[in-house]
C-alpha cells in the first residue's frame, strides 16, 4: 500500500499542495486527472521521491520514502517522463536493461543470465524486440513510451508512476500503451497522469480528481460514475454517451 498522509507542498507562495489522507492499493491501476496546474505532476514526483521537502508523509508499506536511500527507493518506485529521455543516446536494449542496475551492487558489473532473460521478455511483451537496436532517437513517440514502460518493467518496482504517457499519441498508439498499462497492472502497481478523460474512464481501477492542490473527488470502478463531478472538476458542461462496453464523454 502507498499511503499518503497530511500532505503539505508549497512554493513561491502561488501554488500548495494539500492532501489530507489517500491510499493507492497493490495490483490497482490509478488514474490522476484534473485542470492544467492543479498538481498532477508534483504529487507524481513526490510519490516517487523525486521531492521531498514537504510537510506530511509518503509511505510504502509503512516506510517513509524520503528515509530510503536513492537505490532502495528506485527499487520500489520509478517515475519516468519521455521528456527525460527522448534526447538520449541510446540503443534500446541498453536503455531498458538500465532498469536492472538497481539490483546490482554496481552499474559496472555485468548482467548475468537472469537478467538478461528478463530483458528479452519484456522486449516481447512491449513488442520492440525487433527495434532492440534501434536508437531510442529514431523510434516513434509511440514506440518510445513503450520502451519507457519496458524499462520500467524491468526495474521490477512495485510501484510505477507515468506521466502523460499518451500525450501527442495518435489513436493506435494510445491504444496500445492503455492496453499495455492494464495488463503489467498486476505485476507493478500504476500510477498514471492522463489528460484525456475517456482514456482515463477506459482503464481506471481509482480515479482520483486533482484540482487546485487537492483532491476534488475520487472514485473505484465499483462505485456509481459521476458525470457532474466531472463536469465541477473542469468548469465545462459534459455529455455522454453509453454503450456496451462502457461511456465515451464529451462536450
Amino acid at each position: 500500500m502507498l499511503s499518503v498522509k497530511g500532505l503539505h507542498f508549497a512554493y513561491n507562495r502561488a501554488f500548495s499542495l494539500d492532501i489530507e489522507r489517500l491510499d493507492i492499493p497493490e495490483g490497482s491501476l490509478n488514474v490522476i486527472i484534473g485542470p492544467n496546474g492543479s498538481g498532477k505532476t508534483t504529487f507524481a514526483k513526490i510519490i516517487s521521491g523525486l521531492i521531498d521537502y514537504y510537510e506530511g508523509s509518503v509511505e510504502i508499506d509503512s516506510y517513509d520514502i524520503r528515509k530510503l536511500d536513492v537505490k532502495n527507493r528506485s527499487r520500489i518506485v520509478s517515475y519516468i517522463h519521455r521528456r527525460m529521455v527522448k534526447d538520449l543516446y541510446l540503443p534500446v536494449k541498453r536503455f531498458v536493461q538500465i532498469g536492472r542496475y538497481v539490483h546490482k551492487n554496481s552499474i559496472f558489473l555485468n548482467l548475468d543470465k537472469q537478467d538478461k532473460m528478463i530483458i528479452d521478455e519484456i522486449l516481447e511483451v512491449v513488442d520492440l524486440r525487433q527495434k532492440k537496436d534501434m536508437m531510442l532517437s529514431q523510434l516513434s513517440d509511440g514506440e518510445l513510451q513503450r520502451a519507457i514502460i519496458a524499462k520500467i518493467l524491468c526495474q521490477q518496482t512495485k510501484y510505477a508512476v507515468l506521466d502523460e504517457p499518451t500525450s501527442a499519441l495518435d489513436i493506435a498508439h494510445v491504444a496500445s500503451i492503455l492496453n499495455l498499462l492494464s495488463r503489467i497492472k498486476s505485476k507493478t502497481t500504476i500510477v498514471v497522469i492522463l489528460h484525456d478523460i475517456n482514456e482515463a474512464i477506459k482503464i481506471y481501477d481509482n480515479l482520483i480528481c486533482l484540482n487546485e492542490g487537492r483532491v476534488e473527488c475520487s472514485w473505484t470502478k465499483e462505485d456509481v460514475f459521476d458525470l457532474q463531478k466531472l463536469e465541477k472538476l473542469f468548469k465545462i458542461k459534459l455529455n455522454e454517451f453509453k454503450h456496451g462496453l462502457g461511456r465515451v464523454v464529451y462536450f
